[in-house]
């Protein structure tokens, strides 16, 4: 059972924790979008050199056919599959090293 946040200076916190880690990653979606919409080839490539490109865009369809039907358990099935793919393109990279 996942346990809510006491107050707001508990989602702060980790907020503040997640963007030490992982920087603004939520502009990655609309970095995406807006290269793609404006031809921005330059900062698509360094999206598509992650290894990951493809795999973000088949979740994020998948994501946005589940919200016509959520409980249709392929769409996870489908993201799960995904996931695990960049998954495995990363441990393949990490054995590489």
């Amino acid at each position: 059972m996942t346990q809510k946040p006491q107050s707001n200076h508990n989602v702060d916190e980790v907020l503040q924790a997640r963007r030490a880690k992982y920087g603004d990653s939520w502009l990655t979606p609309a970095q995406a979008l807006e290269a793609i919409l404006h031809g921005d080839y330059m900062q698509l490539a360094k999206l598509i050199q992650t290894g990951h490109f493809a795999n973000w865009f088949m979740i994020l369809g998948k994501l946005c056919r589940a919200v016509h039907s959520p409980d249709e358990i392929d769409h996870w099935v489908d993201i799960a599959g995904y996931a695990k793919i960049s998954i495995e393109h990363i441990e393949r990279r990490s054995s590489e090293f």
